[in-house]
């Protein structure tokens, strides 16, 4: 317990520093896959597609570290009231291979057969002020193919 304490403390304070690179510093010297994303979900068909913003963020960080956390409603028992419940379903290391491919080496998940295991992402940003990140991944020990769309979460003020 102390260590998920550790670690959902760890990525409030990682998020508050590496999620909106409108710093200065962080402009010139952070890698563009630096920062927090949420998973949007396309919803149509191939001539009309339209992406919904999923409770799912991926937070990399500035240390090589990475986090995915996710929520959802749950019913508050005696009420018609939901509440958001957030767990973290992954956390690791990650690698920048090149511009356009990193490795996600998997320390811990909720799917337990993906503990101990690599991911060799595929990433392409879809415009030009890198809002929108496509990834194409494979688990190396799973043989999982992955297609995802992420949207940076930004600072507005």
């Amino acid at each position: 317990m102390k260590k998920l304490m550790f670690i959902i403390a760890l990525t409030i304070i990682c998020i508050g520093c590496t999620s909106t690179r409108t710093s200065k510093k962080c402009a010139k010297e952070c890698h563009p896959l630096i920062g927090m994303w949420q998973y949007c979900q396309p919803i149509g068909d191939e001539e009309n597609i339209t992406l919904t913003h999923r409770p799912i963020y991926k937070i990399i960080n500035t240390d090589n570290s990475y986090f995915v956390s996710a929520g959802s409603m749950v019913p508050v028992k005696g009420t018609e009231l939901q509440e958001v419940k957030a767990i973290l379903t992954q956390y690791g290391k990650y690698e920048i291979v090149s511009d356009s491919m990193y490795k996600e080496n998997i320390e811990k998940h909720v799917n337990k057969s993906l503990v101990n295991t690599t991911s060799v992402m595929r990433y392409k940003f879809t415009d030009e002020a890198k809002e929108y990140m496509e990834v194409d991944f494979v688990n190396t020990e799973t043989g999982i193919s992955v297609h995802e769309i992420w949207r940076r979460v930004v600072f507005n003020h």
